[in-house]
């Protein structure tokens, strides 16, 4: 009866200690910081550069029609549509589709050839 008294008090014991051991847990998890840590900070930071590095010299190998009409209908805020660039242009909506379409080629085999990581990173 004593040994089943000792075991029973052990068990409490050990209750004590999970639940005590569980509530420090959550406290430490209440204070966890949520905003971004100085190594995520540094890694967007790289990746950013990264980016705008690649764009550069994708863009390079364009000429100057196909530059415009990519900066227009993907690099700004308010993306142009076909048919405006089309009208400015004097080309027809599909003609700037064709041309579009053709400078991303240019400036995808751009970054194979001088970025292969690049690659990796838009897929």
């Amino acid at each position: 009866e004593e040994a089943e008294l000792e075991k029973q008090e052990l068990n409490q014991e050990i209750e004590m200690h999970i639940a005590t051991s569980e509530s420090r847990a959550l406290q430490i998890d209440a204070l966890k910081d949520d905003r971004a840590q100085a190594d995520e900070i540094v890694e967007f930071d790289h990746d950013q550069a990264a980016l705008r590095t690649w764009l550069a010299q994708a863009m390079s190998v364009l000429n100057d029609r196909e530059r415009y009409i990519v900066r227009e209908r993907k690099l700004i805020e308010a993306p142009r549509t076909l048919e405006s660039l089309g009208t400015e242009l004097g080309l027809s909506k599909e003609r700037i589709r064709q041309v579009e379409a053709a400078a991303f080629k240019k400036m995808r085999m751009s970054l194979e050839n001088q970025a292969p990581e690049a690659g990796a990173f838009f897929q």
